[in-house]
């Protein structure tokens, strides 16, 4: 008899899914915008070009996302207040690492202007901000320890 495998928990196929997006993102910006008139044969792209193919991914997606997000209203099983912040702050990281996407090493370091940080700089403060709200907020005891129980 065959043996069963585990299904993955929600949190295991987000990470999964955070790995591939990373390894497309890679994959797509390195091959950049020559690749988007290019022909596909994917059934997705419809007989047209990559551009169409990878636009519909991302409407299809937002489809999906669209039916979840139904189905859990349907069944009345709403996001608690901290899953509802989960989403919106995972919402804007997504968002803040989009306006990353494209730029260089210099331009990633370089200021917009005077007085004004880098991208790197607002990356690096966001980073550093989240870890000591996390931190404030343990030693507040509103979250337990690392390696409490």
């Amino acid at each position: 008899m065959p043996e069963i495998q585990p299904q993955p928990t929600a949190p295991e196929m987000m990470l999964t899914m955070l790995k591939s997006m990373v390894a497309t993102m890679e994959e797509l910006l390195a091959a950049g915008d020559p690749a988007l008139p290019m022909p596909s044969t994917h059934v997705c792209g419809h007989g047209k070009d990559s551009w169409t193919l990878l636009y519909n991914l991302i409407d299809h997606e937002a489809e999906h996302f669209q039916a979840v997000n139904e189905a859990r209203y349907e069944a009345k099983d709403a996001k608690s207040p901290m899953e509802r912040i989960a989403a919106d702050w995972l919402s804007a990281r997504a968002h803040f690492l989009g306006s990353l996407i494209g730029l260089d090493v210099a331009e990633f370091h370089t200021p917009a202007g005077p007085g004004q940080w880098s991208p790197f700089q607002v990356a690096d403060h966001l980073l550093k901000l989240e870890h000591h709200a996390l931190a404030t907020m343990r030693r507040d005891g509103a979250l337990s320890q690392p390696g409490d129980a």
